[in-house]
């Protein structure tokens, strides 16, 4: 059913789906209560069906419920509670609702760079959407000077990546990163004390790698 409902949604047939995920809802916080990963998975499109419905308040209103399961769940600073924060403020946005969005984008982006780093791709997505906040709510120069610095984090990566690619004698695969196996761990773990923007790719590429590779120079 919840399959169903994901589909319908896709297919714009909003009312059908949202009628569809509100018996999910239920039979998931029934069967398994309304802290469950499952509940909160369909709770959250849920939302989102409501969001691109216009139902903008009641969307609200249950994000604010994902928001505190998560919270009282993981603490704030868990990926999931991250996340919700983060979809919280679509419908705010949405909804017009400018200065309350972007103050939670801010949020999401401090609860981001302290979480992840500066080069994980949530803390550039945070950046990025908070960007486009500002702009709709005619920040315009707070706006230039996070799109300044946005670019100028995304060079300094770039070279990070460069630099393990070409310098540093690590191999590297653009899905997997350095691809660190454990009896590498002890080597690894002594240049990223030194090379600390590095420590982001033990194990995982780079989103925007392909991106930045064709609009900047190849030397690192």
């Amino acid at each position: 059913m919840a399959n169903l409902a994901e589909t319908l949604s896709r297919a714009g047939k909003l009312q059908e789906a949202e009628n569809l995920q509100q018996q999910v809802l239920t039979a998931y916080t029934e069967a398994f209560g309304n802290s469950h990963s499952g509940s909160i998975h369909v709770l959250a499109n849920l939302v989102e069906t409501l969001s691109w419905a216009g139902k903008l308040q009641k969307a609200e209103s249950l994000q604010q419920q994902v928001l505190k399961v998560q919270t009282e769940a993981f603490g704030s600073s868990h990926p999931a509670t991250i996340d919700a924060l983060r979809d919280l403020a679509k419908p705010l946005s949405r909804a017009g609702k400018l200065q309350e969005a972007k103050n939670l984008q801010w949020q999401v982006l401090k609860s981001c760079t302290e979480e992840f780093g500066t080069s994980h791709s949530d803390t550039i997505k945070a950046m990025a959407n908070l960007t486009i906040t500002l702009r709709e709510a005619g920040n315009l120069q707070e706006a230039e000077d996070l799109e300044h610095l946005f670019l100028l984090m995304l060079k300094q990566i770039y070279q990070v990546i460069l630099v393990l690619q070409f310098v540093s004698g690590w191999t590297w695969d653009d899905k997997k990163g350095c691809n660190i196996t454990p009896e590498l761990e002890s080597s690894w773990a002594a240049y990223v004390k030194i090379h600390k923007q590095a420590a982001p790719f033990k194990k995982e590429g780079w989103y925007h790698l392909e991106l930045m590779s064709q609009i900047m120079p190849s030397t690192a």
